[in-house]
């Protein structure tokens, strides 16, 4: 409507077409200000200069000055750029990181934007100052697995000491832990200790550094501290989970029996875990100890003496019957003679 007066462009505001009637006024860029009214174009719009920048975003106001612990090093900054953790400045309107002062080792600013040298505190305990680390800040890092450090404010990766063997750590540990019953660690390892294997032992009852197989005779289960005898009726070999109680047809009298005994030729037993010799008992004649377990018969045909481990087929194989006993008018071992009142 041309009877509507025209309206002027505020501070920090320009327009640079004229006659369109509509209130179009642009704001000045982020970065960027101007006090003068009735703009024609954006070059009334002034960049904020390094140290500067325009943190409210309101372009009729004049830019402000980084803070403390805050720069800018480009003109026409939107905001000013925090120094990084582990680093201060006191510096105001400060242009460059450069301002930015690393913390002294052994302390560190847990935050950005540190204003002063009493934002850097020690590192604390489990932590160590070691220097430039991945994030790029200098501060402290946690001591690995393995190690710990038990003091704040240490200045060196170096204060992180290794735990002893037998015990270990987690990550940031301010003290190492031992390791429990049938457990070991060799010295700086972490985080969890180790477990002996059956048939081992820990080579001490806790911290221990390693472990040692079981001797024949004796044996454990894994994770323990000592291995177990065997008792009589039972037998191990070197580096055995557990004592195997002796089948039939062998025996353990003692203790801490490296195998189990086998029953003596001819000898057979039907008792499993036995504890002595005597409860073998002898095959006789017309028998054979079959696998030292049962005295079995001979077959027709066949007999044999006591104590035999096989059979033997007879001269005259009709005359031996099952279980080496003589058909009627033989006699003796094998059946070979006549019996009385017999002849050939």
């Amino acid at each position: 409507d041309p009877s509507t007066p025209c309206t002027q462009c505020g501070a920090g505001r320009f327009e640079s077409v004229t006659g369109t009637g509509v209130a179009t006024c642009s704001n000045c860029p982020h970065g960027r200000f101007s006090f003068t009214l009735s703009a024609a174009n954006d070059s009334v719009c002034k960049a904020c200069v390094v140290g500067r920048a325009d943190i409210d975003l309101k372009p009729w106001t004049p830019c402000s000055s980084c803070g403390p612990g805050l720069f800018a090093a480009d003109e026409a900054s939107a905001e000013c750029t925090a120094c990084s953790a582990g680093y201060f400045s006191e510096a105001v309107e400060a242009d460059s990181s450069e301002t930015c002062q690393a913390c002294q080792p052994g302390l560190s600013s847990l935050a950005e934007a540190a204003a002063s040298p009493d934002a850097c505190v020690p590192c604390p305990a489990g932590r160590a100052y070691f220097g430039e680390v991945a994030s790029g800040a200098f501060g402290c890092e946690n001591c690995s697995a393995g190690t710990f450090n038990a003091l704040a404010g240490a200045a060196s990766s170096e204060d992180c000491v290794e735990c002893e063997a037998g015990q270990v750590s987690e990550s940031g540990a301010s003290a190492c832990r031992d390791c429990g019953s049938g457990q070991y660690s060799a010295a700086g390892t972490g985080p969890e200790c180790a477990s002996c294997a059956a048939g081992q032992k820990a080579v001490a009852p806790e911290r221990a550094a390693g472990c040692s197989a079981c001797i024949a005779g004796r044996s454990a289960l894994a994770m323990r501290t000592s291995c177990t005898v065997c008792q009589p009726g039972r037998a191990a070999g070197p580096a055995a989970a557990t004592c195997a109680g002796c089948v039939p047809g062998m025996f353990s009298e003692t203790s801490e029996a490296p195998a189990c005994t086998s029953c003596e030729d001819g000898y057979v037993s039907d008792v499993a875990m036995a504890q002595s010799e005597s409860v073998c008992e002898p095959c006789v004649a017309g028998y054979f100890a079959d696998a030292y377990t049962v005295c079995t018969a001979c077959s027709a045909g066949e007999s044999s003496l006591d104590l035999a481990l096989e059979c033997t087929k007879c001269d005259v194989r009709s005359a031996c019957l099952e279980g080496g006993a003589c058909a009627t008018g033989y006699a003796d071992s094998f059946c070979s003679n006549c019996a009385r009142s017999y002849f050939k």
